[in-house]
């Protein structure tokens, strides 16, 4: 994976704004999902859904999330590209 994937993937998916209007600062921070972990977690809810169409579903789950990693590193990476 490219560094430029790998900085995209390590964004959060929400960017949460802290307003401290007594010293008149704004900061951003995020204590949740980041987009790497987003995008496998979908990736992961459509392959379970197509695993009850196929006569082949999958007999362990580490291949199941290592499969769903692999997807969102893939789309990640062509994110990453400049067009």
């Amino acid at each position: 994976m490219t560094e430029k994937a790998k900085q995209l993937g390590n964004q959060p998916i929400n960017h949460c704004l802290d307003n401290n209007s007594y010293a008149g600062e704004i900061k951003v921070f995020s204590d949740g999902l980041t987009k790497r972990e987003y995008f496998a977690g979908l990736a992961m809810q459509g392959i379970c859904v197509n695993a009850g169409r196929n006569t082949q579903s999958f007999d362990r789950l580490e291949k199941l999330a290592e499969l769903s990693a692999k997807c969102a590193d893939a789309l990640l990476e062509e994110l990453s590209k400049t067009k």
